[in-house]
């Protein structure tokens, strides 16, 4: 159970939490979200679910305290020139996976990232992209939903992926 190691709530939706962790994982959860993605089957290497944990950003939690979802960013570059940019990930607990809540972590998430942008940093990212592993993205809902998020749509990958992109400036 979550209750003690997570910061405020910053909405409440559908009996979920939300919360901001960017950069406030502490040991206890470091361990609660690592045995959350290799219990659900979510990443496979306890190493690599270690590493992750300090890459959340937003996470839910249900009633009971337990995660119910996070959303998580890695930093590459992108573009040309290339310059860097958070890339966008998110896993949720089959049992609440409920239309609106990875709008919400992604929505809460982006914002933050962007007031922690200084535009005089070159090393700073630019913005968030996002590319549509997940299949449902490429519905014409989800479409409506990212590009209500400020985001425009570059392209495909090599593999049929759609990119999306949003810069903070």
């Amino acid at each position: 159970m979550l209750t003690n190691q997570l910061p405020d709530a910053i909405e409440y939706f559908d009996g979920l939490s939300i919360h901001l962790v960017w950069q406030r994982i502490n040991a206890n959860l470091k361990v609660s979200l690592s045995q959350f993605w290799l219990v659900q089957g979510a990443i496979a290497d306890p190493q690599e679910a270690t590493r992750r944990t300090q890459e959340a950003v937003c996470l839910a939690a249900d009633a009971q305290g337990n995660i119910a979802g996070v959303s998580t960013v890695y930093v590459a570059s992108f573009g040309v020139p290339p310059q860097p940019y958070y890339f966008f990930r998110t896993f949720i607990r089959p049992d609440c996976r409920k239309l609106g809540l990875v709008t919400r972590l992604f929505r809460h998430g982006d914002a933050h990232l962007a007031q922690c942008f200084n535009v005089l940093d070159n090393t700073s990212p630019r913005g968030t992209v996002i590319v549509t592993d997940n299949l449902r993205l490429k519905h014409p809902r989800a479409k409506l939903m990212i590009q209500a998020q400020g985001f425009t749509l570059l392209g495909m990958t090599a593999e049929k992926k759609e990119v999306w992109i949003k810069k903070f400036v």
